[in-house]
């Protein structure tokens, strides 16, 4: 309410203590709030060891945003620190590997990318896939787009409908 001045008056400093009080409480939604109101300098002056500290907490709780927004943090300083990239990146592989559709996501769209890791289409078609037979919709058609278009693979208008047909 406070961040978008709902009901009330707009006041992101506001917002980002309730957010505060929240994340002191465990709330992980509250958490990935503060992070982002640090790292943009909403209701506060921007401060990525804050973001950092909060989406640390998250990430080492499996939650594929926060090792996301993490991965992305790092890349974007000039003094990326590899080996916490290395390791969020392992994080996610876990993950992927244990069923999580987000993670599958997430990893395929950075070799999509080339985001952290080296851009290798057909490793991202092989996550999407596993995000599909999980019965992620969005996997689904970005499988059927890979097909279609023969990214990642070679050409296949039949396995592209054949993913259509399952969105």
């Amino acid at each position: 309410m406070y961040v978008e001045g709902v009901a009330v008056d707009r006041n992101p400093g506001r917002a980002l203590s309730l957010f505060e009080k929240g994340a002191k409480l465990g709330d992980p939604w509250c958490k990935n709030k503060c992070a982002e109101m640090y790292r943009d300098g909403v209701g506060t002056v921007a401060d990525v060891s804050k973001s950092i500290h909060h989406l640390n907490d998250l990430a080492e709780r499996g939650n594929v945003q926060a090792i996301s927004s993490l991965i992305n943090i790092y890349l974007g300083m000039s003094d990326a620190p590899e080996e916490e990239v290395i390791a969020l990146v392992g994080l996610l592989e876990n993950l992927a590997n244990t069923g999580n559709v987000e993670a599958c996501k997430r990893l395929g769209i950075f070799f999509m990318d080339g985001v952290a890791v080296d851009r290798n289409p057909g490793r991202a078609l092989s996550l999407f896939e596993k995000g599909a037979k999980l019965g992620d919709p969005w996997c689904k058609n970005k499988c059927a787009e890979m097909y279609r278009d023969g990214v990642g693979t070679v050409a296949d208008v039949k396995k592209a409908i054949r993913w259509w047909m399952e969105c």
